[in-house]
């Protein structure tokens, strides 16, 4: 039984002199790039160094890999960023490869183009409804809240 040759990350600089990682991915030809401090607290989070470039559900593809924590692919990007649901990472350079920090931008609304519908601006029993997803925006809980209650609207 033969092994895979095992694909170890490669410090280096970039055309600036920083210092960055190249982490090769299973299935593609060309590495991710990110700065060496953002690999090691992924890797101390629990992220596995098995990367991927393959689509996250709409068929863009994606930097990935596999959070052992979560028990599923994540994408590294929003790693980097602690972005969570109703944020959208944008890549300055349109390189999805390119996960340095400085590349990566996180800004309101749905990573897949859904609309965002934000949380109510008042405290009022027809916002509940009207309530979503997404991180709160003005201050009032929302369903993504784990101390989320929905008496707390009616009140």
């Amino acid at each position: 039984m033969s092994s895979k040759p095992k694909r170890s990350p490669v410090y280096t600089q970039d055309r600036d002199g920083k210092a960055i990682v190249l982490v090769p991915l299973a299935n593609h030809a060309q590495p991710a790039k990110l700065f060496p401090e953002d690999l090691e607290l992924l890797s101390s989070s629990g992220l596995g160094m098995a990367w991927t470039f393959n689509p996250a559900g709409n068929g863009t593809p994606y930097v990935r890999a596999y959070a052992k924590v979560q028990g599923k692919l994540v994408t590294v990007a929003r790693l980097i960023l602690g972005v969570g649901r109703g944020r959208r990472v944008q890549y300055r350079d349109g390189d999805r490869l390119n996960l340095r920090r400085d590349n990566l931008v996180a800004t309101q609304g749905y990573a897949k183009g859904k609309t965002v519908i934000p949380c109510p601006t008042e405290n009022r029993c027809e916002d509940f409804g009207q309530l979503s997803e997404v991180a709160p925006m003005h201050g009032y809980p929302c369903r993504s809240q784990p101390d989320f209650n929905a008496d707390d609207l009616c009140r």
